[in-house]
């Protein structure tokens, strides 16, 4: 059995504000979707986290950055209510009850994404199976068959065991996955390129890439 990572594991359990948006949205109706679901975090109804963010904290250079920040969601209703009928389309807010959406308001740090915890956005707006036509045979949905993280670390492993001591940097690795997994035949599903990154930044991948120093004098030796 391979281990996966905790926040990796996480990453499972949380929707980012456009996804959970477009899921509400789906089940409300789109003018009230996200005056339903800035309610519900103004009342703290929704498990809710900033993700992490660089510019505030500065880990070490070869130190795996967490998916999540520290920082409390805040349940202001004037921070909420100022960003009135509908968030930014990106999903990126401002994590500071200084804005109160004054046009003249320059944050001096960027904005940053909004995790909500799926288990909520499930359970208080689930999907309406009413509207499902009661035919002899309903068709199936299309599902997006996505490669799962172990899938990930498998190829992974696959990748720098195939290397013959000259293992791929990140980008190179990344590319390997994805051709790894349109081969025909293969079982594998979408590669989600960001999971493939995150995956890849572990220790067990990192460590087995060589430095630019390395590379370069790898390249530069005679054959």
């Amino acid at each position: 059995m391979v281990y996966i990572p905790k926040d990796i594991r996480e990453t499972k359990l949380w929707m980012q504000l456009p996804a959970a948006l477009a899921h509400i949205e789906a089940t409300c109706g789109e003018a009230t979707g996200w005056l339903e679901l800035r309610q519900a975090l103004i009342d703290g109804e929704i498990p809710a986290r900033w993700g992490f963010d660089a510019a505030r904290v500065f880990p070490l250079i070869y130190e795996p950055k967490p998916l999540f920040s520290e920082d409390p969601v805040t349940t202001n209703p004037r921070y909420w209510h100022a960003y009135g009928s509908k968030p930014p389309f990106d999903g990126l807010l401002f994590d500071s009850d200084e804005w109160r959406g004054q046009a003249d308001y320059k944050p001096t740090l960027p904005r940053r994404r909004l995790f909500l915890l799926k288990q909520k956005i499930l359970e208080f707006w689930p999907l309406n199976t009413s509207l499902i036509s009661s035919v002899a045979k309903p068709p199936t949905p299309r599902r997006a068959k996505t490669a799962t993280v172990e899938v990930i670390y498998r190829l992974a492993r696959e990748v720098y065991s195939n290397a013959e001591g000259k293992p791929p940097n990140s980008d190179e690795a990344a590319r390997l996955i994805a051709k790894a997994a349109k081969k025909p035949g293969s079982t594998v599903g979408k590669i989600d390129r960001e999971l493939v990154r995150s995956v890849l930044r572990k220790p067990e991948f990192s460590a087995k890439r060589w430095s630019r120093g390395q590379r370069k004098t790898s390249n530069n030796s005679p054959k």
